[in-house]
């Protein structure tokens, strides 16, 4: 009976979240803009269409041209999240630091007595929520194109596989 219980308060925990998560996934997808887009337009503007196994000799050339194009946009992306990131980075990890210096001071000062790192940790996050949210919203952005430049590599090689077999075919079309 413990299990069901225990399925049970799972189910109810799941099911109450579910709306905190969709907002947040909309939040996520919609409304955070990164380089004036929100991610779903960025997903859907780096989207390739479905390969269809006939491509003619002309049709495959015209989807590498695209390739091509989507490529550069998600690789430049890639290295803008990144840059971006890495700043992000810089500056929680430096106002940490001089955060955590002043609570220590402020403590001093006040005859108290320093406290654990972790909590001291915890006192200086607090104080900088905002650069800590843009740290880790600037981790999200680059996860999101780090995953699409990961697509992008499955394409290349699917491409690149369709790209080797049309030429092997249109050779020995042209000799038969």
């Amino acid at each position: 009976m413990e299990e069901e219980e225990l399925g049970n308060d799972l189910v109810d925990t799941v099911t109450s979240a579910f709306p905190d998560y969709e907002r947040l996934s909309f939040i996520a997808n919609e409304s955070i803009m990164f380089r004036h887009k929100c991610l779903t337009d960025w997903a859907e503007e780096s989207k390739f269409p479905k390969i269809d196994g006939d491509l003619s000799i002309d049709e495959l050339e015209q989807y590498n041209i695209d390739f091509i194009t989507k490529s550069d946009s998600i690789m430049t992306n890639l290295s803008y999240a990144r840059a971006s990131f890495e700043l992000a980075k810089l500056q929680y990890s430096r106002n940490l630091n001089a955060t955590k210096a002043i609570i220590l001071e402020e403590r001093r000062a006040a005859g108290a007595r320093a406290p654990g790192a972790e909590v001291l940790e915890g006192m200086a996050r607090t104080r900088i929520m905002d650069d800590y949210a843009a740290y880790k919203l600037a981790e999200m952005i680059l996860e999101f194109w780090k995953t699409m430049y990961d697509k992008l590599r499955l394409i290349d090689n699917r491409l690149t596989g369709m790209n080797i077999l049309r030429n092997v075919e249109s050779k020995y079309a042209v000799h038969s």
